[in-house]
């Protein structure tokens, strides 16, 4: 090494140490060129009419980008430059009963990209929104009910009749004093054919649907039962029953009456003796196996009569 180096060195030995200290400690700050992220936990929550909030997580800072449309060409964005390792996009503009494809996307500091694209299937949005009425077992009645959800169809394989179903969203109450109730719900089930019913046990909270779901010319018809089941205080004190019926616009149901309770149930026995009657003397003229649908079919339609009528409405 030249003999002026050396000097340079001793002279000022101090000063390039400190040199050197400052820059691994730049060196230590700055972030390490990472494998590309992970995107986890893709949901789909806060829907309303016309909206979905869009959120997952990814495993370092990154920004938001939800690619959708209304086929799997998608075609529309929604996103967020800020770096964030929790995402929430809204989608905004949505219309009830039309199926909306998306992928979520993220880009980190480094410019590592990742699309979750759902194995190539895409996620699904499809809104939908039933109303009705009802009542609750602290005999208020519900003067009107509202129940937007995303719901989610996907069949199962080999099994084209038979569907998985995820249904998500909030039900408003409208109370007969004029004061409300937002119960959030997140349900699973199944449907099989034109049948389906969905249900919900979490946070003290168990909610369960069913009814019938038709496809028709491309449109969807459905008509069901709700029973919402909420805590009122504590594990050990009692909760509030609150049964629904619940359609989608273009199906008829009956309408909300007030009558007697009593009357209500001598209807009830009187209806349920005739079918006991009925049912006894088909088994006896015919096989059993062979009258096994009808007599099904028959109780179904006995046990919508009884969840029509029980409720004790107050005139």
């Amino acid at each position: 090494m030249n003999s002026w180096l050396l000097a340079i060195l001793r002279e000022h030995k101090v000063a390039i140490a400190i040199l050197l200290a400052l820059l691994l400690l730049i060196l230590a700050a700055l972030p390490v060129a990472a494998s590309p992220l992970a995107i986890s936990a893709v949901e789909t929550g806060n829907v309303t009419e016309t909206s979905a909030t869009i959120t997952w997580t990814t495993d370092v800072p990154a920004d938001s980008v939800v690619n959708y449309g209304t086929t799997p060409s998608l075609g529309l964005t929604a996103s967020d430059a800020t770096l964030v390792t929790n995402h929430s996009i809204t989608l905004n503009d949505l219309v009830l009963g039309t199926t909306y494809y998306y992928e979520v996307q993220s880009t980190d500091g480094w410019g590592n990209t990742t699309t979750d694209d759902n194995a190539g299937d895409y996620y699904k949005i499809r809104l939908y929104k039933l109303t009705g009425w009802g009542w609750c077992t602290d005999y208020t009645e519900i003067a009107s009910a509202e129940f937007v959800a995303n719901g989610v169809l996907v069949p199962r394989d080999g099994t084209p009749e038979v569907s998985d179903v995820h249904l998500v969203g909030n039900v408003t109450l409208t109370l007969s004093d004029d004061s409300t109730e937002n119960i959030a719900l997140n349900m699973w089930g199944s449907k099989v054919r034109s049948l389906f019913q969905v249900r919900q046990s979490a946070e003290r909270k168990s909610a369960h649907l069913w009814g019938v779901w038709l496809t028709w010319d491309s449109s969807e018809y459905i008509s069901g039962m709700g029973e919402i089941t909420l805590p009122e205080g504590e594990v050990f004190e009692t909760a509030k029953l609150y049964v629904l019926q619940l359609k989608t616009p273009d199906v008829i149901i009956q309408n909300k009456e007030p009558g007697s309770f009593v009357e209500d149930l001598e209807y009830l026995i009187t209806k349920f003796t005739k079918f006991m009657d009925d049912l006894i003397d088909e088994l006896m003229l015919t096989d059993f196996a062979e009258v096994l649908g009808d007599v099904l079919a028959k109780l179904m339609v006995l046990l919508a009569e009884v969840r029509g009528m029980v409720g004790p409405y107050i005139p």
